[in-house]
């Protein structure tokens, strides 16, 4: 559940930040499609806040995050611990800084999640497994993503952004608990250096290598390790 967190967050950064460039289209999703189509990087400072089902908050966190298209990700977490999860699309890495500790598995692009979706702009099938609508409201504009199957792991997604500036988004799971995302400082299609997402670890660090077993169990056809859930392990750990 709590890598979860980290990619629909990777995905809808991705999204939200082209978006606010991009002229409204005739529909929502052609509004959405013409966004992420443009869209190459981003950098913005986060705040993030879980609910649960009652309202009450369960974890509050703040660092940065680095977005490149097409499967580029740095976040870091700097409060209320320090962890980092970077990717360059190959290998995923996690980094508890606090524990001095290390995981390495496979990246995988679980074309199935919502959060993928967004992230590589396939809007025709987000369309499928999505009713998206938009609204204004205060000069505030939200594009809200409704699932289809209420049996999906994110049932609801909001992107919000005032004068063109992504100013929040937030996500709903079949959990019945809610992700708000405050962006701050954000900077759309800046250069970011490829070598940000290459990661080695630190000397003296423990290091765990889940590469092979997790490459086993999706050759098998079972369980494997995707970005989303890696995210939102970390984002509330």
């Amino acid at each position: 559940m709590k890598a979860q967190f980290l990619l629909l967050l990777i995905a809808f950064t991705h999204s939200v930040c082209l978006f606010a460039q991009s002229e409204a289209a005739e529909t929502p999703s052609e509004s959405l499609s013409n966004y992420l189509r443009d869209m190459h990087s981003i950098e913005a400072r986060f705040e993030q806040t879980i609910l649960d089902s009652q309202g009450a908050v369960l974890q509050e966190a703040r660092g940065i995050v680095r977005i490149k298209r097409p499967q580029q990700f740095y976040w870091l977490t700097e409060s209320p611990y320090e962890h980092l999860v970077v990717t360059d699309g190959s290998v995923l890495w996690l980094h508890d800084i606090d524990l001095e500790q290390v995981s390495k598995k496979p990246f995988v692009d679980d074309e199935d999640s919502a959060p993928a979706l967004l992230l590589s702009g396939n809007v025709d099938k987000l369309r499928e497994q999505y009713v998206i609508t938009q609204a204004k409201t205060a000069g505030t504009t939200e594009y809200q993503l409704d699932a289809k199957d209420k049996d999906t792991l994110f049932v609801g997604l909001t992107i919000s952004f005032r004068d063109r500036v992504v100013t929040s988004m937030s996500f709903s799971d079949s959990f019945e608990q809610q992700t708000r995302i405050d962006f701050s400082s954000f900077v759309v299609n800046t250069e970011i250096p490829d070598d940000l997402f290459q990661f080695a670890p630190p000397a003296g660090v423990d290091i765990l290598d889940e590469t092979l077993s997790s490459f086993d169990h999706n050759q098998n056809g079972e369980l494997s390790t995707s970005v989303s859930d890696d995210l939102i392990n970390s984002s509330n750990q």
